[in-house]
C-alpha cells in the first residue's frame, strides 16, 4: 500500500477507475494515475469490489454509479 494525494479524505467522493485488460492492471483515483500492475494468476473473471478503513471503528464507505465496460482498442 502506498499513500497517495490522490485519495480524498473524511467525506468527501473519490472516483475509482479500474483497467483490466489481460494481465494488465492499473488504477486511478480522481482522475490520478496510482499504480499498475501485471499479473498472469488470471487473465479474465468476474468484478469485485471491497473497501476497508484499518484502525477506524465506525468508518462507513458507500459505493454507487458502478460502470463495467470493455476496453476500448485503441
Amino acid at each position: 500500500w502506498t499513500a497517495s494525494d490522490a485519495i480524498k479524505q473524511g467525506m468527501q467522493t473519490n472516483t475509482l477507475r479500474a483497467v483490466c485488460v489481460g494481465n494488465y492492471l492499473a488504477f486511478y483515483v480522481n482522475g490520478t494515475f496510482v499504480g499498475e500492475a501485471t499479473d498472469d494468476t488470471y487473465r479474465d473473471g468476474q468484478v469485485g469490489l471491497a473497501a476497508s478503513a484499518a484502525d477506524r471503528l465506525g468508518t462507513i464507505i458507500q459505493f454507487d454509479n458502478l460502470t463495467v465496460s470493455q476496453p476500448v482498442a485503441g
